[in-house]
């Protein structure tokens, strides 16, 4: 694809704001909203579409499924992996770079871990700011309504990849020299235009399209007038799950959440209405009743009544309803214990059967950190690349301190689910039934211990048992009291006599 080429361009661009891609974008951009917490609004317009004229007493439980899964299932960089290049001061020198505060490698790999969970597509933006200090390098997890790309669909590469800008945009995130040419244009051009930053290994553009005439306009950038990419890749690294040349399925999780807490809401509410019951005013049909009567269980009723003596009088009462409220509770919580299942997570109860024993504790989440472990997997790949980035952007600007090929990357293992005690015991019967070697027992208590480093902990202990038992023979490691050895002795002599 050819970037500078404004007919291409426009081409791509018209055919990212399509309706569908648009409608699609917004759906992934609302779940991305309840993930940060902002359920409410959607729940209530759910209430809407269902009560379109009571919604609004409607009870909101804003209980986010979709946080309880991230809780549960986010946790890859809740600490920090270990990246290992060929020698300690190269490893070092990496280090030093993908650390930027908010704009750190950490921060944008723990927000990508969060939409992939959510979308089962994610990626990582890796831009360069060239300050006075030195340059910085910019880290940003992003989803895919920000984004979009061009898959040759026999390589299976990225060719190319847009990102849809917002009309103030910083031109640092796009660039990092942060200034943009002065250019001169028409004053009807100046209002309506989108903005855009594209990419191929070849080149990046800027570009500014105008939504009704469809025009493209290349912007020119200070530092870059020839529009090249310096480091000869896209700064991009993906990940998705099914064939990368069409995108996966839109992310279900948050829409679910939303039709959960709707359900909730309902049955809130309905247990108001069990409660106090639902009033009923009785009164002829000539008495006018005001539309909204204060109603409160601490209140009295003030009913209007007809002057005529004869006329039947307004009343009114409290009418419970017969719905079985813990039904449609177990129903709900079954539906509940399916979403979180199908997201890899095992709950506490499983029809009527309640998890009661450690062991029950631990098949469940183990169903969890299998989870976390898959997705480990994925990001190890996903890091790699980052690193080739970087590196490229170190080439490109005469820096050679990184000399590796590659990358290794190893997260620090998922602690022991059991107790110490209950893998004493298991560590003792395996050891007596000859089922494992006395290095795994240190694996056993510290998971982020290597082969390498159990062998030497078990040689070191074996070396001062080795140690203690001569000592003993020699008579320093005898641990009888001194009251003790006198009597011994004493009673020997008597013996001996």
């Amino acid at each position: 694809m050819d970037i500078l080429n404004a007919d291409e361009v426009k081409t791509f661009i018209e055919q990212i704001n399509r309706d569908q891609n648009t409608k699609r974008k917004k759906l992934v951009n609302d779940g991305h909203r309840i993930a940060n917490g902002d359920l409410e609004f959607y729940v209530k317009r759910r209430l809407k579409d269902l009560w379109p004229k009571s919604y609004t007493w409607f009870r909101n439980p804003n209980a986010s499924l979709t946080g309880k899964v991230l809780n549960r299932i986010a946790k890859s960089y809740d600490e920090v992996p270990d990246r290992i290049l060929k020698d300690d001061k190269e490893t070092d020198y990496y280090q030093t770079l993908i650390e930027n505060g908010d704009a750190s490698l950490e921060k944008a790999m723990a927000e990508f871990d969060k939409t992939y969970i959510i979308d089962h597509y994610a990626a990582i933006w890796i831009s360069i700011n060239q300050e006075d200090e030195g340059n910085k390098y910019v880290f940003r997890g992003i989803n895919q309504s920000s984004f979009d790309r061009k898959v040759n669909s026999k390589t299976l590469e990225t060719e190319a990849v847009i990102i849809s800008m917002s009309r103030n945009f910083d031109l640092t995130t796009i660039h990092g020299d942060g200034e943009l040419s002065d250019i001169q244009d028409e004053p009807e051009d100046k209002d309506g235009l989108n903005y855009y930053a594209l990419w191929t290994d070849k080149n990046h553009v800027l570009v500014t399209h105008d939504a009704e005439t469809g025009t493209v306009k290349h912007i020119p950038i200070d530092g870059n007038e020839g529009m090249i990419n310096p480091i000869g890749k896209i700064p991009f690294v993906f990940l998705q799950d099914g064939d990368v040349t069409q995108l996966p399925p839109r992310p279900s999780l948050p829409s679910n959440d939303v039709e959960l807490n709707s359900c909730k809401a309902v049955l809130l509410s309905g247990c108001d209405i069990r409660a106090l019951g639902k009033l009923v005013i009785k009164h002829p049909t000539e008495q006018e009743i005001p539309d909204a009567i204060f109603d409160s269980p601490f209140t009295y009723l003030a009913l209007p009544q007809l002057s005529d003596p004869d006329a039947a009088e307004t009343t009114a009462e409290y009418v419970n309803d017969s719905t079985n409220v813990s039904d449609f509770k177990e129903v709900i919580s079954e539906y509940e214990n399916d979403l979180l299942e199908d997201q890899g997570i095992v709950t506490g109860t499983v029809g009527n059967v309640k998890f009661t024993s450690a062991e029950d504790r631990e098949l469940a989440l183990k169903s969890e950190n299998d989870r976390i472990k898959k997705n480990q997997s994925k990001y190890a790949k996903v890091e790699k690349g980052v690193y080739c980035i970087v590196k490229a952007y170190e080439d490109s600007l005469n820096n050679s301190q990184l000399t590796s090929d590659d990358i290794a990357i190893r997260y620090p293992k998922q602690q022991p689910i059991k107790s110490r005690e209950q893998l004493l015991k298991e560590i003792e019967k395996e050891i007596q039934l000859g089922t494992m070697e006395p290095w795994e027992k240190h694996v056993r208590l510290n998971p982020n211990l290597t082969r390498k480093e159990a062998e030497k902990k078990e040689a070191v202990i074996q070396a001062l048992d080795t140690e203690n038992i001569k000592g003993f023979l020699n008579g320093e490691g005898n641990n009888k009291t001194p009251e003790t050895k006198p009597k011994e002795s004493a009673s020997r002599k008597e013996s001996q006599g």
